[in-house]
């Protein structure tokens, strides 16, 4: 036999032994899976089926020193719960009982925490469906002394050349009764977002103030200032930037670059609820007569703002547009303007006779005016 029809002969005999009896036995195992008719059946298939998404925290609120409360978007049951503090590392368990059908879990601890103490809280819970969420949260000792407070002055340019005193960014507030500034927390809403919260968020740490006294929050570092240092209680000389004040407590953010914008609301909020405490809301307008617009961030707040009735309208209802601001002629490099609220006096007047006094808080109740961080506005 010839060398080519030997190799066709042992390849023919290699199909027939090999390669054609696995293709027919392909076919038959297919053929045993295959519907008639080739349409698609789902005769013999089990789907598993039920609720397979994690719980999801939606709000932690501290209650109370021996308590807080975390809401869910399910109904979810504690496996473990506990939270610690930060300086010493203790533990300590939680009890823990069911609210809104297991939407909300209260959390009572046997002792009681210290105002302004940092604490981290721990805890795992569990849905019907038996998936669970581990939840860490870092807070603040609950604060039984929450002060009123006012804002009373925002200056908003910041400027490294300029020859005056009031270089960089601040806010000022006023405190209307004596209290702690534990988990207080002042926001610029217009540099707000998930990126920024940290540079846009500021939070005033354990301090007790008395009616009366200016607190200046320094909001940007300038690198022309020295001195830069948080005043503490009873030692109001430790700041020494040209900024600061030997009769106010000045206090000092970590950002190095602006957090305010032209156009923007300031806000004031107790953490542990959320609660908005007093706001301004302000719109630059150029000599032309244009406006610049709010960020994302600011149009974000409006709702809260509104709804908290610390920014009102002429009878008095609460508002947050930005037909309700106060509007003016400022810009992010004139430093020898501010945004000054009027007859601050009047304030703490009003919350010495009665300490829930509604106060009036308008674009009515500002002007532009001269500086005067950590001091009275002479308007």
């Amino acid at each position: 036999m010839k060398s080519f029809e030997l190799k066709t002969f042992l390849l023919k005999s290699l199909f027939l032994r090999t390669v054609l009896p696995a293709a027919f036995l392909t076919l038959a195992v297919l053929a045993s899976f295959m519907p008639l008719g080739c349409k698609s059946s789902v005769e013999g298939l089990s789907m598993l089926e039920g609720d397979f998404s994690c719980p999801r925290a939606e709000d932690f609120f501290v209650t109370g020193e021996d308590s807080f409360l975390v809401r869910f978007n399910k109904s979810v049951s504690c496996k473990e719960a506990f939270f610690w503090r930060e300086d010493s590392g203790e533990e300590t368990s939680l009890v823990a009982s069911s609210q809104d059908e297991g939407k909300s879990l209260v959390f009572t601890s046997p002792v009681p925490m210290q105002t302004g103490a940092e604490y981290t809280f721990s805890g795992i819970v569990q849905d019907g469906a038996g998936n669970t969420l581990t939840i860490t949260v870092p807070f603040w000792g609950y604060n039984g002394r929450v002060p009123r407070i006012a804002l009373s002055e925002v200056h908003v340019a910041n400027s490294k050349t300029a020859k005056n005193s009031w270089r960089a960014e601040y806010a000022e507030l006023l405190v209307l009764t004596d209290g702690n500034l534990s988990g207080l927390e002042l926001v610029c809403t217009g540099n707000y977002s998930t990126k920024t919260r940290e540079a846009s968020v500021y939070k005033f740490p354990p301090v007790e103030v008395k009616a009366g006294e200016y607190v200046t929050v320094h909001l940007c570092r300038n690198e022309s200032y020295s001195g830069m240092n948080d005043d503490e209680e009873g030692k109001l000389s430790l700041s020494k930037s040209p900024d600061s004040s030997n009769t106010a407590l000045d206090l000092w953010t970590k950002n190095e670059s602006s957090v305010t914008k032209a156009s923007d609301a300031i806000v004031v909020q107790n953490s542990a609820d959320s609660s908005i405490l007093d706001a301004v809301l302000f719109v630059a307008e150029s000599s032309s007569g244009k406006r610049t617009e709010w960020k994302t961030g600011t149009k974000e707040w409006l709702g809260a703002i509104e709804a908290s009735g610390v920014w009102q309208q002429s009878d008095g209802t609460g508002v947050a547009t930005e037909e309700s601001a106060f509007c003016g002629s400022w810009t992010k490099s004139a430093t020898t303007k501010s945004i000054c609220r009027k007859n601050t006096k009047a304030l703490l007047e009003a919350v010495r006779q009665d300490k829930d006094a509604l106060l009036k808080n308008g674009k009515e109740s500002w002007a532009v005016a001269s500086p005067t961080p950590g001091y009275a506005n002479g308007i």
